[in-house]
């Protein structure tokens, strides 16, 4: 008997095949951890792209995803757009979310497009467990800390766009405005313009303070 074989067969019907996607590994021995003290719980694979987890999902031999929005790529738009694009897999395959990016208004888009739970790496790993414990009970589980921001009445900043975001996201790993225009293949000025409304939502006045915010919450964008 073949060790799959032998696998499959130990295994039983009810456990939950999961699939980790994060490109930092004492993340994935973290999550592994987690997944381990499940009874029914059983690893499928540790994966560090997002084009590996789309052949999993193809396949449809996943329960459930806990993936980093961004892949060794570090690109964390493709990583929302492949959430969005396999937004019919998760009626099937749980995703949840685990990550370091804590933009409120991805919280909401990101549940809108399937995610049953979204964590931060900064979350209390207690708070993380008990959400986990009730993911099979409850529509969607957000983390207490981010829950607190999305739903506030008077929320701490209007939420970044999309764009906002990934201009952020790349000014905070040190690139110049034109790089990020010939990245994103837009104008320099649609480029600034977003730099601009970024400055305006964060209250920050010039471009060197808004680099010392970026340097201070980096793993926030």
């Amino acid at each position: 008997m073949s060790a799959r074989q032998c696998l499959t067969s130990c295994r039983r019907y009810d456990d939950k095949k999961v699939a980790i996607l994060d490109p930092d590994a004492f993340v994935t021995a973290g999550l592994r951890e987690i997944v381990s003290q499940s009874s029914n719980y059983l690893l499928l694979a540790n994966l560090k792209s997002f084009s590996a987890l789309q052949l999993l999902l193809e396949i449809g031999d996943v329960d459930i995803v806990f993936t980093e929005l961004y892949d060794s790529g570090m690109d964390i738009i493709t990583g929302i757009e492949f959430i969005r694009d396999n937004r019919h897999h998760w009626r099937k395959a749980k995703l949840i979310i685990f990550t370091s990016v804590e933009e409120p208004g991805l919280v909401k888009y990101l549940t809108g497009m399937g995610a049953q739970c979204y964590f931060s790496k900064r979350d209390n790993i207690t708070a993380i467990i008990s959400g986990l414990n009730q993911q099979d009970r409850i529509q969607s589980v957000v983390s207490p800390r981010l829950d607190t921001q999305t739903n506030s009445e008077n929320a701490y900043r209007t939420p970044l766009t999309m764009a906002e975001l990934n201009v952020a996201w790349l000014l905070a790993r040190n690139n110049t405005v034109i790089t990020i225009s010939k990245q994103m293949n837009v104008s320099y000025k649609t480029i600034h313009t977003h730099k601009t409304n970024l400055m305006k939502k964060l209250n920050i006045a010039d471009m060197p303070q808004l680099m010392k915010y970026l340097s201070v919450q980096h793993h926030s964008f």
